[in-house]
């Protein structure tokens, strides 16, 4: 690869995405030669897109045709039809589910029996 071709593909951009994730639904990205780094579905999936979504439904529906279940849940996060869960973010929902409610009275029930227990 010469410089030119490095500054013409970043493989970041919406541009560059979309024409990495066409060429992974049609099953050519081996091709993809003029690209810096292979397609990072990962840092894809986190991507905001304001414009240019129209080319997600036909990449979603192709890779579900061929099986490519990785692609498709990308091209649904991409869409805004499935929710993109870091795994941080479980860390995060599973310690906030302990303030629930009824688990808050479980720990206030308890609290007031020990101090119950140590005023008598």
């Amino acid at each position: 690869m010469d410089d030119t071709t490095a500054q013409l593909n970043c493989d970041h951009c919406i541009k560059c995405v979309r024409t990495l994730m066409e060429m992974r639904a049609c099953g050519v990205l081996d091709l993809a030669t003029s690209f810096p780094s292979p397609l990072n579905l990962a840092a894809v999936k986190r991507l905001r897109l304001q414009t240019e979504s129209h080319f997600l439904p036909a990449i979603l529906a192709e890779a579900a045709r061929i099986g490519d279940t990785e692609l498709a849940e990308t091209a649904a996060i991409l869409l805004g039809t499935k929710r993109h869960w870091p795994r941080e973010l479980d860390r995060v929902r599973n310690a906030v589910s302990a303030f629930s409610p009824r688990y808050q009275a479980w720990r206030v029930k308890n609290w007031l029996k020990q101090r119950l227990r140590a005023a008598t």
